[in-house]
Formats: structure tokens, sequence, C-alpha cells
């Protein structure tokens, strides 16, 4: 069982590890504002991961099936949400803020915003799959209870995002604020670009 639950708590990590709008999104949260921020920021991330890990373990066909046939829809609303993100990002002044309080509600925010970013990309659930697959989780042979799979992932999934919020935090009391303000610019700049692509994966189904 032990072996088990530990398969689960490495799907979360490496679930989470791919660089995407969530990973520099997390960043720029995390840079601008401070470390409870940037995690607060990966929470709703975490929640999307474990979400599609119940999926991969409960009904895989059933919503594979759904996501395909709406896959031009997921990828062109998706696309614009990760381009306004991007856009707040990008416009926005990353120090306007800096020092300041941050309220539960902002905190909540950041968390719905990488949430939606997450739910965005189709291919984060093909990706649990395939971990599912290469860590060999068998539902029949599967000795851990499912719930205590998914809770493993969970944690997984919020132990690369304290770890890579600390790192980051750790790198911002070191670079000055000019810095911070260019790298607010260039990773605005990629989550537009990301969201660009993905509408235009839409737009490429839509014309099959």
């Amino acid at each position: 069982m032990v072996y088990d639950l530990l398969k689960a708590l490495l799907i979360g990590i490496c679930a989470s590890a791919p660089i995407g709008p969530v990973v520099i999104y997390v960043m720029q949260i995390t840079l601008t504002r401070n470390l409870r921020a940037g995690f607060a920021t990966g929470i709703g991330s975490a929640i999307i991961d474990t979400l599609y890990a119940a999926v991969a373990l409960f009904a895989v066909s059933l919503v594979q099936n759904v996501i395909l046939a709406h896959q031009a829809w997921i990828m062109l609303l998706g696309g614009l949400l990760i381009i306004y993100v991007g856009a707040g990002m990008y416009f926005k002044d990353p120090m306007r803020n800096a020092g300041k309080p941050i309220s539960a509600s902002s905190y909540f925010g950041y968390a719905i915003q990488s949430a939606g970013c997450a739910l965005a990309n189709p291919g984060a659930l093909a990706f649990m799959f395939a971990l599912v697959a290469i860590f060999a989780v068998d539902m029949e042979e599967m000795k851990a209870p499912v719930w205590g799979m998914v809770l493993m992932v969970f944690l997984g999934a919020l132990s690369f995002w304290f770890c890579f919020s600390w790192f980051i935090n750790h790198l911002r009391k070191k670079i000055d604020k000019s810095l911070i303000y260019k790298l607010s610019k260039v990773t605005g700049v990629l989550v537009m670009v990301i969201g660009v692509f993905l509408v235009a994966r839409g737009v490429i189904l839509f014309l099959r």
C-alpha cells in the first residue's frame, strides 16, 4: 500500500512540474507579491491536477470522449482565458501593490486564475493519463484506497508548488525592483503566446 501511495505522490509532483502558463503565473505572482501568494496560486492548479487524477482512476473512457468531442471549444475559450491572464501580467504595474497586505479574496483570486489556466489546457488530462500509465497504477492490483491515492496526488502537487514558490521567493529577495518589472513583462508575453497558440489550435480544429 505504501508503494502505491508513494507512486501517487510522485504523480502529483510530476503533473505540476512541466513549464506552462501556470508555472509562469505562479513565478510572476511570487516575484511581485510573496511566498504565500505564490503558493496560494499553485493551490488552484493542484486542485485541478487532483481532479484529473481522480478522473484518470475512475472514468477514463467517458471523460476522454467528452474532451475529444469539445476539444476545439476548450482550446479556443481556454486560450482566450490564458491571453487575458497574460495581458493582466503584462499591463499591470507589478510593484504597485508591493509591500501592501494581501486580502483573503486576493489569495482566492490567484488560486481561481491558476485553476482556470490549468483547466484551459486539455493536454493536462492526457498528461495525467500518461503519468498513471508510466507509474503502472493498476486499479485491480492497487492495494491503497482510491481516496488515499487522490489525496497523495494532491499532497505531491502541493509539495511541488510550495518548493517552487519558496525558491522563487528566495530569488526575489536578491534581485532589484527594475529586474522584477522586466521579468513581469516577459512572463506576461510568454503566457499570452501560449494562449494565442491554444486559440490557433482551436480555430484549426473548427476548420477541419
